[in-house]
């Protein structure tokens, strides 16, 4: 994953052998969080300032996990995961799921 400026320099951000799914930038403009495909799941890793990663959720039986935002160190979600609807969820920094809306 490259950010490109308008000038066409490009920087490395994040590189992976699996497929990323999708990410979150924070308000700083740092990546914040990567959701990868990984076989039959999909896992949301919390990006740290070295560009490590550790897992912060899994969406496992066809859940469904769509990062939206970052807000502070939490991550705003469109998800199914523990619910039987689709819901705003918040994942906090604590590992811990609520549901906004």
């Amino acid at each position: 994953m490259f950010r490109i400026a308008v000038h066409g320099k490009q920087t490395l951000l994040h590189e992976d052998t699996r497929q990323i799914a999708g990410f979150e930038f924070d308000a700083r403009g740092r990546l914040a969080f990567i959701s990868r495909a990984e076989t039959d799941k999909y896992v949301i890793y919390r990006v740290n300032a070295g560009g490590r990663l550790s897992e912060a959720m899994r969406c496992v039986d066809l859940e469904r996990c769509g990062l939206l935002s970052t807000s502070g160190d939490a991550l705003l979600l469109s998800s199914d995961a523990g619910s039987p609807f689709n819901r705003l969820a918040r994942l906090g920094a604590d590992g811990k799921l609520q549901t906004l809306h």
